[in-house]
């Protein structure tokens, strides 16, 4: 914005603050502003692909009603607070993903909320997609598809919008599942290369021991 770049950061276990960051110049970041809300962690932080909007999401939150906070970024350097949304997202927002017009929020770690936030100032539900029996921990888009990563069952890629299986933001429809060998599924990464017009997915797993395995790590 303006030639310039930032960055918001959120705090885990930091009382519910949020610091806004001047970039430009990476070898010495400047502190803009800050936002505080109702929360112990802001567990993820999220920007719109055009810049228009940002969210914080909550968990811990003193009234037990969590959900996410959306900020407008017209003076990206000072951010203020546009709304909250916190309808089926009491459980906790671990993750999420921005598209221009809609957030995907997940919910508790068993789905995730599909928000309308064309308008920042009034976000309304739009859909929600639960899969059966599966815990869930990340999502991202790729072309109107909705892949998530969801520890034993996989990944799990839904038409969210994309519209060739049948699915919009209001009715998800699943596309299929693919276990991973872990059976961790935890983080998830979809990427368009160019070249060949193929999407890979980069999944990662959590598997807190690994104790005997080629990439053991650690002992702590």
């Amino acid at each position: 914005s303006h030639g310039r770049d930032y960055a918001v950061v959120g705090t885990w276990g930091g009382d519910g603050w949020a610091y806004i960051f001047d970039i430009t110049n990476l070898a010495s970041p400047v502190i803009t502003d800050s936002v505080k809300v109702d929360a112990r962690t802001i567990n993820d932080v999220t920007i719109s692909p055009d810049g228009r909007y940002g969210v914080l999401s909550r968990e811990g939150a003193s009234n037990r009603v969590n959900g996410v906070v959306i900020l407008d970024l017209a003076d990206p350097a000072h951010p203020k607070v546009a709304a909250t949304f916190d309808e089926e997202l009491t459980g906790g927002v671990h993750n999420m993903f921005a598209t221009n017009d809609y957030l995907f929020a997940i919910s508790g770690g068993d789905k995730y909320v599909i928000i309308n936030v064309k308008d920042i100032k009034n976000p309304k539900f739009a859909g929600e997609y639960n899969h059966p029996n599966s815990r869930i921990h990340d999502v991202w888009l790729n072309d109107g598809i909705a892949y998530s990563s969801e520890w034993g069952t996989g990944v799990v890629a839904v038409d969210v919008g994309n519209g060739k299986y049948g699915g919009t933001p209001q009715k998800p429809v699943l596309v299929g599942t693919f276990p991973t060998r872990s059976g961790a599924s935890h983080e998830i990464y979809p990427y368009f290369q160019k070249s060949t017009g193929k999407v890979y997915l980069f999944v990662g797993d959590e598997v807190m021991s690994r104790r005997g395995k080629v990439w053991e790590g650690t002992d702590y």
